[in-house]
């Protein structure tokens, strides 16, 4: 397991901080730990998986601990750049983040996220007709187009709108606390 489940004593598991962030920040080390993010993605590309579901079912995650990264990511993501930037970013991810949303009872953010992943998801497609990456000015000018019509398209859609992060993210950070609070079986062994 890249992940292994840490043995917590129940009554070591709940974490002592009182704001939102600071709990989801010590939730985050001390159930996935520092390194987390270089191991799930160096996951991914070894074997060759397109969702994080797939590290679930080779052992690699737990349920908890890829509901937690999940949807921890995707607010990262969306704190730092807004949807758009979780969509260039992690856009493979967008049906394991709805998976999660739902999970904590978030239906609507994702029905939102579905709906518009699908929209931006089309816009980014045209990227792949140009080769290279950044240092190409070719390629450049049309992710600067794709980041254009993807703004657009947040804009004129209410479920786009609605996906700002004020919007949303004070209610999943609270969400994501309570289901890591409520689940410690999700995450720890008995020890």
């Amino acid at each position: 397991m890249i992940l292994p489940k840490p043995t917590i004593r129940e009554a070591d598991f709940l974490s002592p901080e009182s704001d939102i962030d600071l709990r989801i920040e010590d939730y985050y080390d001390r159930l996935l730990g520092e390194f987390a993010s270089e191991e799930v993605w160096t996951a991914l590309e070894a074997f060759k998986l397109d969702s994080l579901r797939e590290l679930v079912a080779k052992g690699l995650l737990t349920e908890g601990q890829m509901t937690f990264f999940c949807l921890e990511y995707f607010r990262a993501q969306i704190l730092n750049g807004g949807f758009p930037q979780f969509m260039g970013n992690a856009g493979f991810m967008s049906a394991d983040v709805v998976s999660c949303l739902r999970k904590l009872n978030q239906t609507e953010i994702a029905d939102d996220v579905e709906r518009v992943a699908s929209e931006i998801t089309a816009i980014l497609s045209h990227l792949d007709s140009f080769p290279g990456d950044a240092r190409n000015s070719e390629f450049r000018s049309a992710m600067r187009r794709a980041n254009t019509e993807m703004k657009d398209a947040m804009l004129r859609s209410p479920a786009g709108q609605r996906l700002e992060a004020e919007t949303f993210e004070p209610g999943l950070a609270l969400q994501m606390v309570k289901y890591v609070e409520s689940h410690p079986e999700e995450f720890c062994k008995t020890g």
